[in-house]
């Protein structure tokens, strides 16, 4: 039989489908409660007495606690039910645990437990936490045994009160965290839901207060705001006799005061919005908060910063997020020049907000002066190239005018005390294009779509074929999902085919370009973006850049220093600058990478000369990198090895390109072993027979087949004889043993005995695969015997 308890709210028993019958007795629902509850301990029936029977002798409480649990054993059916819901000793009382039973309470709390490791900050809280929290507030129907009481029995009573409080403060945190979570991410409805219930269960809490009214103001329900702040008022006044909290009041006159639309001076985009849910609810906590004065979006040029400010500026105007009842206005800096100094930013912002100058006070403090009276968000957008001449600007706005906010788009940070920095990447990029059905989760995917099906109106997805779908996904790779980039791309689609679009992309950037009129002349092509970010570097920087270029996947400060010659405030300094971006490796460490397209772009600066000599200390680093991992990789640290050489792979690739090309038969020889080791480990066959028979064909070209030295003409038999052994792995088991035997013969004519170890090994492994026993045996027996010698 099933037992169903709800402790949760009103108190409900339900077996089997169908209620307890009420008893006339409380303290056998208060037993069966008490047990369930404590379930984890069997209870002494002297302290179950002093619990449910404490004015009674000992003999008569003894008698009560006994017919109690004869009664209730009865309602439980404990005889014909197995297992019983109870664990009766002589001594002792305990609810079995291995019982069918459902307990609210036990629920409510497993599904908080399983989010602990998020609380109690609601901005960490995952999807599932979400959803559990969620579950658990379902299940908080009222106070633990709402209207329970068992007379004369102070001790049931005060561990009741305790449970009571106990869950009460724990469902008050979930609804707390929910609403705040619901609040920042722009969902007020279920923001609004969820605050209420923070009233519900404290009625007199300002805090909740506060957030219903302005959650309410952000849904454009002045009125209704403002009449809950008035019941509010009137309740506290009348039941506690207090007058309410300064900063409820404060609120209340600014949600008054605000008309039904915020006076602003944004322009409204011609094109949607796509994504960037998450840094849209992040600068909403930032707007909602008076405290923060200054927030920064950094990212690299075309990376969407001024589109994200203007879709969170006409956001807060139309839903009353923040304090700005004065009104919010976007002010347009990149027409201004450097030389012009703090004089042309002053006027840009007296020009946005409609402030005239007049009197003999200098332009900066009638500004300021103005400022002081007004509750206002100011957007200044493209900052980078003033951040000498306005930093002393800002600074004075935010020590002078405590109630204006300033939301700043730059491609540099500002370095000022009190300034929030958000690093704005790219859209999400799709890892691959394996799984089709899912490519329109992607942000990047998204806007690549909206925008082609702008040039040509028939365009889809859904009609394409898997390599064009697969070339879309490629196209916003190569970008890494900068929507400038995506934009300019879609452009071409009733010219090119995806795949060419993905094409040219790869080989130069003059591709995105567009002609469009409407666009900034600086936003008409990629390499028009970089060259004005570009030329606002110093030239050490400029050098470091183009240097740092020839990493691929991204690299560590180590490899920065000895291949690019990057000191780490040239790294810190192109980080501020949105050149580059961080990321944590596998051990946690610090990491730079930077887009494939800017990438191109900076490469293209260096001289013929310096490459070359750039992709030689590249080569060096990464092959000697792969010659220390050769005996890491199969020994005890093996998964740390081979997380560090995936992590480094893609410079290893082009770092076995270069020396294969420049015949640099030391770095090969110290290499191709580690390489070899971790393409098998990782059972990448086909990149593996790739790779090492594309080494050996050009080095052959390039050696002959009787190479002068020695060394290299062992080299090429061994690498032969890897690409024998992949193609083993891949099928291609006659060819597998013609290559081997082809890479022993070498061998033998060398004299290699050590080296063709590996060789006899594997190719035996193979002809035993082909049947040939015996033969197969006298070439292990063979590789036996040199490797004893050796």
């Amino acid at each position: 039989m099933h037992l169903s308890l709800s402790l949760l709210g009103k108190f409900q028993a339900v077996l089997d489908g169908e209620p307890l019958p009420e008893s006339r007795s409380k303290k056998i629902e208060a037993l069966l409660i008490y047990l369930v509850m404590e379930r984890q301990q069997a209870h002494r029936r002297e302290s179950l007495v002093g619990l449910f029977f404490p004015d009674m002798t000992d003999e008569d409480a003894r008698t009560n606690l006994r017919q109690t649990l004869r009664r209730l054993s009865k309602t439980l059916q404990s005889e014909t039910t197995t297992p019983s819901f109870l664990r009766q000793q002589r001594e002792s009382l305990q609810f079995n645990v291995e019982s069918d039973y459902h307990l609210d309470v036990a629920e409510f709390e497993t599904l908080i437990a399983g989010c602990a490791q998020h609380r109690p900050q609601a901005n960490q809280l995952c999807a599932d936490c979400i959803r559990q929290f969620q579950q658990a507030v379902m299940l908080y129907t009222g106070p633990f045994l709402d209207d329970f009481f068992l007379e004369d029995c102070p001790a049931f009573e005060n561990w009741l009160q305790l449970q009571r409080t106990r869950l009460e403060y724990r469902a008050h945190a979930l609804v707390e965290a929910l609403s705040s979570y619901h609040e920042r991410r722009g969902e007020y409805a279920l923001a609004v839901f969820y605050a209420r219930r923070r009233l519900e269960m404290n009625p007199w809490s300002e805090e909740a207060t506060r957030q219903v009214m302005r959650l309410l103001a952000y849904q454009g329900q002045r009125n209704v705001a403002l009449a809950h702040y008035n019941a509010f008022r009137d309740l506290i006044h009348r039941e506690l006799g207090v007058e309410l909290m300064p900063e409820t009041a404060v609120l209340r006159d600014q949600i008054a005061l605000v008309g039904e639309k915020r006076p602003h001076n944004l322009t409204l985009p011609d094109t949607s919005f796509i994504g960037r849910a998450e840094e849209l609810a992040q600068i909403h906590q930032h707007l909602i908060n008076a405290q923060r004065k200054l927030l920064t979006l950094i990212g690299m040029g075309g990376i969407g910063k001024t589109r994200l400010a203007l879709e969170a500026a006409h956001r807060a105007a139309a839903q009353f997020i923040g304090p700005f009842m004065h009104g919010i206005f976007f002010v347009p800096l990149a027409p201004i020049t450097d030389v012009d100094g703090p004089t042309s930013i002053i006027t840009a912002i007296a020009d946005a907000i409609g402030l005239t100058f007049s009197g003999s006070q200098t332009p900066q403090q009638q500004l300021l002066t103005y400022l002081q009276q007004k509750t206002l968000l100011l957007i200044l957008d493209n900052f980078e190239h003033l951040v000498v001449p306005g930093r002393e600007l800002v600074q004075s706005i935010m020590q002078q005018a405590p109630t204006v906010q300033l939301l700043l788009t730059s491609r540099e940070r500002l370095h000022l005390d009190g300034e929030w920095v958000l690093d704005i990447g790219g859209l999400s990029v799709p890892p691959n294009a394996d799984d089709m059905s899912s490519l329109d989760m992607y942000q990047a995917v998204q806007l690549f779509t909206e925008r082609a099906r702008r040039v040509d109106a028939r365009f889809s997805l859904d009609t394409r074929n898997p390599r064009e779908r697969a070339a879309v996904v490629k196209v916003c790779q190569l970008v890494q999902g900068m929507p400038l980039a995506i934009e300019l791309a879609t452009a071409w689609v009733h010219v090119l085919t995806c795949q060419e679009i993905a094409q040219e992309i790869a080989r130069n950037l003059d591709l995105l370009a567009s002609n469009m009129y409407d666009l900034p002349t600086r936003h008409r092509s990629i390499r028009a973006v970089f060259d004005h970010s570009w030329q606002l570097l110093p030239e050490t920087e400029q050098q470091t850049l183009a240097q740092l270029a020839i990493f691929r996947g991204g690299f560590d400060r180590h490899a920065a220093a000895i291949v690019a010659g990057a000191s780490l405030s040239h790294l810190a300094a192109l980080l501020d600058k949105s050149f580059l971006h961080r990321t944590q490796d596998n051990t946690f460490s610090m990491r730079y990478d930077f887009q494939e397209v800017l990438r191109q772009y900076a490469i293209a600066h260096l001289t013929e000369q310096d490459l070359r000599a750039l992709r030689h200390r590249h080569a060096a680093y990464y092959t000697q990198f792969l010659a220390d991992h050769t005996a890491i990789l199969p020994g005890i640290n093996q998964q740390q090895a081979l997380a560090d050489v995936r992590q480094e792979i893609e410079n290893c690739r082009a770092a076995w390109q270069w020396a294969v090309q420049q015949g640099q038969s030391d770095w090969l020889q110290a290499a191709f072993v580690g390489l070899a080791t971790y393409y098998e480990m990782r059972n990448w066959f086909q990149e593996g027979s790739d790779t090492f028979m594309g080494a050996y064909e050009y080095l052959l070209q390039l050696w002959g087949e009787r190479p002068t030295e020695r060394q290299r003409g062992i080299l090429l038999a061994q690498l032969q004889a890897w690409a024998g052994w992949f193609s083993f792995h891949l099928g291609q088991f006659a060819e597998s043993a013609e290559i081997l035997h082809a890479s022993l013969e070498q061998l033998q004519c060398w004299q290699a005995d050590a080296e063709s170890v590996f060789t006899l090994n594997y190719l035996g492994a193979v002809i035993r695969y082909l049947g040939d026993v015996d033969t197969a045996v006298t070439h292990l027996n063979a590789a036996l015997t040199i490797a004893r010698q050796n």
